[in-house]
């Protein structure tokens, strides 16, 4: 893409389980690992942070700001196991 140009564009969601529940420092030590600020966030059962990161590409607009990067956490009772999702710039399978 570079040699003719083209500026690539990242578009991904990743999504995995740990051990224990502990959503909010899970959700720190992801914002901190991508050097992210939040912009916006919804913290109910399921916590999801938009926020920006210098580390990832080209931002949207949201009414809190720009934002490229969304985190998600949310307990699976049955499990007892904590959910994480991340998805640039927007998490775009179900969390």
């Amino acid at each position: 893409m570079r040699i003719n140009r083209v500026k690539p564009q990242f578009q991904f969601s990743i999504q995995g389980h740990q051990e224990g529940l502990h959503q909010n420092e899970t959700m720190k030590e992801a914002l901190h690992l991508l050097r992210a600020r939040e912009v916006e966030s919804l913290r109910t059962k399921t916590v999801s942070v938009s926020a920006f990161s210098s580390l990832l590409g080209d931002p949207i607009q949201t009414a809190g700001g720009e934002m490229n990067v969304q985190v998600a956490t949310k307990v699976d009772e049955g499990n007892k196991r904590l959910i994480v999702t991340i998805g640039t710039p927007i998490i775009t399978i179900e969390y």
